[in-house]
């Protein structure tokens, strides 16, 4: 827990900052972990639901189009109009597209997540739900889009020179292969806040890596719970939408049965998330510490 007033770092479940004295936890505050983030993410969502449904139909409405029409583009300037030999289409248009896609990710994709993750926080705050919130990212966008560059070369970049080292090395290569993950499992769990931190607080990039790996100390093992566990409802959700099109498999819509309930559950379920994740930043940190930047 940090103190609002000076940014001491206190230990947990401490009432007064050990250094000015000022309160830490307002009555009635949220206690960090995983059932009690889950558990107010999931009261933030029966009270906002409306609310936070909206905004996230209108991320997808911002984000499908986009996609489909940048996949259109680089379809019809490297190939043509008229070829449909799909797989050596997409043999050819692999590297035009995923270069695209990066910039694109950069630049629009990855702004736009922060921005109705930082929708999601005001609601789990009891706040009014803005959907203007969803362009927060451009309120402080330089620095969101550097923390996007430096992301996507650490887990991209990265990973293809991993890629490359094992398909020369192999044993080797899976070795490290190995301690990547590991290493970046902890470390998306030290940046979990770094989003957050962005548009919250409109800190610079590194500013808000820093405060993040200093907030999350901690807390590393309940972001990871969190992440888990919600791989393991996707993966559940997955599995009842293909056991619903087993079940109806004679009927010629059981394909879109099991379709339809599966996109409805993952979107709640990803709504869910966000609400629990927010609410862990939440509850770390009820008031944002005046983290002073880094030299």
């Amino acid at each position: 827990m940090f103190c609002p007033k000076c940014g001491q770092e206190n230990p947990p479940g401490a009432n007064y900052c050990r250094r000015c004295g000022a309160a830490l936890l307002p009555a009635g505050a949220l206690e960090p972990g995983v059932g009690s983030a889950f558990g107010h993410g999931w009261r933030t969502l029966r009270r906002n639901f409306a609310g936070l449904f909206l905004a996230v139909v209108v991320y997808l409405a911002l984000v499908i189009p986009v996609a489909v029409v940048l996949g259109l583009i680089v379809y019809f300037t490297t190939q043509g109009p008229f070829i449909f030999d799909t797989e050596h289409v997409l043999g050819e248009l692999s590297w035009q597209f995923q270069l695209a896609n990066t910039v694109i990710s950069i630049v629009y994709y990855i702004p736009l997540a922060l921005g109705l993750f930082f929708v999601f926080l005001s609601a789990v705050r009891g706040q009014k739900t803005k959907l203007g919130d969803i362009f927060a990212s451009f309120r402080n966008y330089p620095a969101v889009v550097l923390a996007a560059i430096i992301f996507v070369v650490l887990s991209d970049g990265v990973s293809n020179l991993l890629s490359l080292l094992t398909a020369h090395l192999p044993v080797l290569g899976a070795l490290l292969s190995i301690a990547w993950v590991v290493f970046y499992i902890v470390l998306v769990c030290k940046l979990a806040f770094t989003p957050l931190l962005l548009l919250d607080r409109r800190l610079k990039a590194l500013d808000a890596i820093r405060a993040s790996w200093i907030m999350t100390r901690g807390h590393e093992w309940q972001i990871f719970a969190i992440g888990l566990l919600a791989v393991l409802m996707f993966v559940a959700v997955g599995i009842i939408a293909f056991l619903i099109t087993l079940i109806f498999i004679l009927l010629p819509f059981a394909l879109f049965v099991g379709l339809i309930v599966g996109v409805i559950g993952f979107i709640f379920l990803s709504m869910w998330i966000l609400s629990a994740y927010a609410s862990l930043y939440h509850a770390v940190n009820p008031i944002a510490p005046p983290f002073p930047p880094a030299p």
